[in-house]
């Protein structure tokens, strides 16, 4: 019986040894800046294997070679890159993600205390471009921190 695990053992080893698996490495950055975006989501399908960059914007993952893969790289406040790859070697991309913006009409804010839901008084206060016109301030949470029960960590 030891043998025969022994050779199983020893024959998936060798099977694995024949698998090439290539080290696909990147950095991902503003496109105007150049400046590196921490937190950036790399996923690569079909098998949706994610990746984080670093500090640095940089990221490594480790695929299969010579099949394609679908990249994708996310980022809030960036426009979503996807691109398809082969890996035939290990490989160093770099990825310049281009901003986005939204116009927000309004933003209701809801406040409630933890105590529970019979006991709590629940506040909305709805916020449109009146209220920024008259609470004009250096940035938007500084505005934002004059709406009852909501404070700016800045």
């Amino acid at each position: 019986m030891k043998k025969i695990v022994l050779a199983m053992t020893f024959a998936l080893s060798f099977l694995l040894s024949f698998s090439q698996t290539y080290s696909l490495k990147g950095y991902v950055c503003d496109a105007l800046s150049k400046e590196p975006l921490p937190g950036a989501i790399v996923v690569l399908g079909p098998n949706e294997i994610y990746a984080v960059s670093g500090r640095d914007g940089a990221f490594s993952v480790d695929l299969p070679g010579k099949t394609p893969h679908t990249l994708e790289v996310r980022f809030t406040g960036y426009e979503l890159l996807t691109t398809s790859i082969i890996l035939t070697s290990d490989t160093v991309l770099h990825f310049h993600l281009e901003t986005t913006s939204y116009s927000l009409n309004e933003v209701v804010v809801h406040g409630k205390n933890g105590h529970g839901r019979l006991l709590s008084a629940i506040t909305a206060k709805e916020i449109d471009r009146s209220f920024f016109m008259k609470n004009n301030s250096a940035s938007f949470s500084k505005s934002l921190s004059k709406v009852a029960g909501v404070s700016s960590m800045d």
